[in-house]
Order: C-alpha cells, then structure tokens, then sequence
C-alpha cells in the first residue's frame, strides 16, 4: 500500500482536487454531487481513484487526511475537506482560481522522478500541523511566514535544496509548481487562510499533538 499511494501524482491530484473545492463554494449542486457521490464526482474532474481507495468527504473539516481505513486494511481512505467558504475569498477570487493553469508539465519534465518520490501525504499532515500551531500562536505564525524553509525543517522535513517554498496568508489551496525565479526549482505553495470560526483552541491542540511519523524526506 504504501508504495502504491506514494506514485499518486499529487501535483495534479492536489491542483485539481482544490478547483474540485472551489466549484463546490461557487455551485452548491457541485457541493451536493460531491457529498452524496465523491468517487464519481472526482472522476468527472479528472481523478480516478483507484479500487484501494476510499473516498471520505467531511463538510466541517479543514485539512487533508490519508490513513488506513477503518473497515479494510488493504484500503487507505482519503480523507476531502469540503469546509465552508472562508468569509474573505469572493466569487472573482474562486473564478480566478480556477481559471489558473499550474505549470505542472514544466515541473514533472525537470524534476520528475524527484518530485514524484515525494512522500506527500505525511508531508501534508506535518504541514497541516504547523498551519495550525500557526492559529494558535501569532510569533509561531509570523516565524513559519517569515522563514518557512527552517520552520519545516524544525519539525522533521528535509526540504531538497531545489525547492523554494512559499506560505501565503490569502491562499486557500496547496501549490505546486515550477518556479517562476528559477525553472529548476519547484515552487511549494502553502496556504495560510485564516483560522475558521467554527474550530476551537482544544481541537487543534489535539491534531497538533498527534503524533506524525519519523522524519521523512520531501523530495529525493
């Protein structure tokens, strides 16, 4: 299992499953479709997830998550967070969004063997971990913006030295593509969206203490 789930290419998976969440906010007939029938939603979109593959949707959660399931141990279940709108972002917002074209392409031809090694779902839980020690803790927050290379580091990732990483305050979706400054690097957007109304200090301090795996390598 987790060989397999580590040759999902979630360069694309992550850019479209993110303008799959902004359709959702802009069309509540997607939301609907994407609630009731996650798997051949996501497939209309262009991710056709594979038999060993439970799909989760969760209206209240507000990061991504992928763990073995629960009622199949040859299954990982992936969890989608479908949280409600962030109150900043408007509908010129989302249409922009999805009207982007991330230089996916240009990226996997320069680094792709790398890139595609990249053990992505535990790099997701530990970033998700520092976005919300960031809600809890404005120096924290501040520190992870300011020099987010060190801050990732400091909690087990080994950034490669051809990443440049990003954390944006207005972002609502993970990013990754190649860099604009240097096309031998890859860009690493993370969002940094403001802290939703509706999860309290107990909740994330709990995700926050969980505890991750061993230190892993973003890229190879």
């Amino acid at each position: 299992m987790p060989t397999t789930l580590l040759r999902v290419n979630w360069l694309d998976t992550l850019d479209r499953v993110g303008k799959l969440v902004a359709r959702c906010w802009l069309d509540e007939t997607v939301r609907q479709s994407v609630l009731n029938d996650p798997k051949n939603t996501l497939k209309q979109a262009g991710i056709e997830a594979a038999d060993w593959l439970e799909i989760k949707v969760n209206p209240l959660a507000y990061r991504w998550k992928i763990e073995p399931s629960s009622d199949n141990a040859k299954v990982a279940c992936f969890h989608l967070p479908l949280a409600p709108r962030p109150d900043h972002l408007s509908d010129a917002d989302l249409e922009e969004f999805l009207a982007e074209t991330a230089n996916i392409e240009g990226l996997q031809k320069l680094e792709e063997t790398q890139l595609l090694k990249v053990n992505w779902p535990e790099t997701m839980d530990r970033v998700g971990k520092l976005i919300a020690r960031s809600w809890l803790d404005e120096e924290f927050r501040q520190k992870f913006i300011a020099d987010p290379v060190a801050t990732l580091e400091e909690t087990g990732l080994q950034v490669p030295h051809w990443w440049q990483v990003k954390v944006d305050p207005q972002a609502f979706s993970w990013k990754v593509e190649q860099s604009s400054e240097d096309p031998t690097k890859a860009l690493f957007q993370i969002p940094l969206m403001p802290r939703p109304s509706y999860v309290s200090d107990e909740e994330l301090r709990q995700f926050v203490e969980q505890e991750s795996g061993q230190a892993v390598q973003c890229g190879f």
